[in-house]
């Protein structure tokens, strides 16, 4: 049966958040239980076998959510494909920003479109964060599942190259910080970013207080 194309951006929006995040973020935490209770542990036999038995479940949890990662992953690129050939350039939501975004830019701009339209514990409740608005540096090294060192610095280059674009806004605590609290540096959508996703000019002017609206 051929895919159909989405009906418009947040008909899609809503399939990558609603459907591809909080598979792949469930994927992210059964992983991260494997490698938490492979640690070793004071040798008592009862406590083994149970941790065994556990890991053992875990483990098939993240293999069962690899596989509907993967099938949801494929299925939603392949109804954009057919709506991208149906619209023309350049494409829907996120493709209007920059034709060229990488999955993980994707991946950290979909998950503050989340934030901002409140449906983070609905998208990325199974990680064990709440998320209300915002995202540290580090949560969003959680949510692309950032481990090695080389990956951890590609991601922060990248928050910086989105922020350089305008599609995201961080609040720096001060004018200078070290190499550790930019760790803790709260990431935001961008309103032009939040409009343009969802392909609705009037949310960039959203929250905006005109002259007279003041007085």
């Amino acid at each position: 049966m051929p895919y159909q194309p989405y009906n418009d951006a947040i008909e899609y929006v809503e399939d990558e958040l609603t459907r591809y995040l909080p598979t792949r973020a469930a994927r992210i935490n059964a992983e991260r239980m494997v490698r938490e209770m492979t640690i070793p542990v004071p040798d008592k036999q009862t406590v083994g076998q149970k941790q065994q038995v556990s890991v053992k479940e875990y483990e098939r949890q993240a293999h069962s959510y690899r596989q509907q990662e993967a099938q949801i992953r494929h299925e939603i690129d392949e109804r954009l494909a057919v709506t991208r050939a149906s619209v023309g350039e350049p494409g829907i939501a996120l493709d209007r920003l920059n034709g060229d975004l990488s999955q993980d830019a994707r991946l950290i701009l979909l998950s503050l479109t989340a934030m901002a339209v409140g449906l983070c514990d609905e998208t990325l409740g199974e990680l064990g964060v709440s998320y209300y608005g915002s995202a540290s540096v580090n949560d969003i090294m959680t949510i692309v599942d950032a481990h090695t060192i080389s990956e951890r610095l590609r991601i922060r280059k990248l928050i910086l190259e989105l922020t350089g674009k305008g599609f995201i806004i961080l609040d720096y605590p001060h004018a200078s910080f070290t190499p550790e609290e930019f760790n803790f540096v709260q990431a935001k959508l961008s309103r032009r970013a939040f409009s343009v996703i969802l392909d609705d000019p009037s949310l960039e002017h959203e929250g905006v207080v005109s002259d007279e609206e003041t007085h």
